[in-house]
């Protein structure tokens, strides 16, 4: 594929690792799914995402999806993508960007895009989970695409 982007993106923050920072032993679930983007990969997240940021690590952790135990920073151990972007890739952060703004992404690499400023619309229990519909996020993805 030609570039990938997770607009907030609802599963581990660390699915793309090729560590676990828990357990450094393990890979991401999708850490193997890196290979096949030859492009910039984008994690589009929302501090405002209150599925991702807060239903998503208590539903991660009560299915016992990570059964090594509790931590004392429970939020970033069974963390959502689209609450915070792509963790432990080594990813850089840019704040989301005014459509027609020119942006170089780094190919085969992650780049965590706060959309937070945009991404703000909606109330419990989902937060702004679903307010994806906007401009720049739609300049994004062909920018990073190479497309535009």
């Amino acid at each position: 594929m030609r570039s990938l982007t997770l607009l907030e993106g609802a599963f581990s923050h660390c699915a793309f690792a090729a560590a676990l920072p828990q357990d450094p032993g393990r890979p991401g679930a999708l850490n193997c799914m890196l290979e096949r983007a030859a492009g910039p990969l984008l994690a589009c997240y929302s501090s405002h995402d209150t599925a991702v940021g807060i239903f998503y690590p208590v539903a991660s952790m009560t299915a016992n999806d990570d059964a090594s135990g509790f931590t004392s920073d429970l939020a970033f151990r069974w963390g959502g993508m689209g609450h915070d972007g792509a963790q432990a890739v080594g990813a850089t952060t840019l704040a989301l960007q005014a459509t027609h703004t020119p942006c170089t992404f780094a190919g085969s690499q992650f780049t965590n895009i706060d959309a937070s400023a945009v991404v703000c619309n909606g109330g419990p229990p989902p937060g702004a989970h679903s307010d994806i519909v906007h401009p720049e996020l739609g300049w994004a993805m062909p920018t990073a695409a190479g497309l535009v």
